[in-house]
């Protein structure tokens, strides 16, 4: 039986108890995340297939802005050069949505180079022509104003590089434009810029005095933190493998951009890639670089 004093002590500790169990409770419930797997927007790991391009292709060029992806020319599925270029947004979980066609290049080629800066698609380089090693490499350079809703305007022809080249780089920083290494009939290692203008036109391009150390064609270029990265690319000579293949580059190379967008000294990065390759992107992030494909 309960004594009359231990009553109100055993009432107190029960709603303590209570009390304890319900602030417990509100913490879990409260400060508990949920998991990545359990939210439609959240990042998967690996990588994830996504909506499937209008028109199959190959050797076509790729850029992406904060919003849109853009695939521009190639070569099709029958062999044949493509000028068409379409697009896709980028949604909310980082998938992409349905690709649609968008104004086509004045030029159908592969192997070229695109870039984007500002408001604006440059596609630059590239070949056409008979197929094979008998095609012709192309000088053209092409600008296309990106439209609110991600569709591209009427591509203007703005000029032509100094050398026709196919399986080029482009890269840009600030205000220059950079067209790097390819294929004119020998595998390329120079380099040449133009200067953007406010209006998005392009000054007449001129050959960097600093060659890459190593030709470039069908490689990987990116820009960051002033530099400008060069890796992998087609071996020119050399026995082809088992699969009747010729193998890529595993080195890195690097030059710093000068204040006036003239090039310094390119140097041998110490760290070479884990396995040679051409044919790849690359992109840099967040004090990374990556190197996809």
């Amino acid at each position: 039986m309960t004594t009359p004093s231990a009553a109100p002590a055993a009432i107190r500790y029960g709603l303590l108890s209570l009390l304890f169990l319900a602030v417990t409770l509100w913490l879990l419930l409260s400060h508990t995340r949920t998991p990545p797997q359990a939210t439609a927007s959240a990042w998967q790991a690996n990588w994830q297939t996504s909506a499937a391009l209008t028109t199959a292709r190959r050797a076509f060029a790729a850029v992406a802005t904060a919003t849109h992806v853009y695939a521009i020319g190639g070569m099709d599925s029958t062999q044949n050069y493509i000028a068409t270029v379409e697009y896709a947004p980028i949604l909310a979980d980082g998938s992409l949505g349905h690709w649609q066609t968008t104004a086509p290049l004045n030029e159908a080629r592969f192997y070229l180079a695109a870039v984007v800066v500002g408001n604006a698609v440059y596609a630059l380089g590239g070949a056409n022509g008979p197929r094979g090693s008998e095609n012709s490499p192309s000088a053209v350079v092409e600008r296309s104003e990106i439209l609110p809703d991600g569709r591209l305007g009427a591509w203007q022809i703005v000029n032509e590089l100094t050398t026709p080249r196919r399986g080029l780089q482009a890269v840009s920083h600030n205000n220059h434009l950079y067209a790097i290494g390819g294929y004119n009939g020998a595998f390329l290692k120079n380099i040449e810029r133009a200067d953007i203008g406010a209006n998005g036109q392009l000054s007449t391009w001129q050959l960097e005095t600093e060659t890459a150390t190593v030709d470039r064609y069908i490689h990987s270029a990116t820009a960051y933190r002033g530099r400008i990265y060069l890796m992998a690319g087609h071996i020119k000579q050399g026995p082809a493998s088992r699969e009747g293949r010729y193998g890529g580059y595993g080195d890195v190379e690097s030059a710093a951009i000068l204040a006036d967008g003239r090039l310094g000294p390119w140097e041998i990065e110490k760290s070479s890639l884990l396995e040679p390759r051409f044919i790849a992107s690359a992109v840099a992030l967040n004090g990374f670089l990556y190197l996809i494909g």
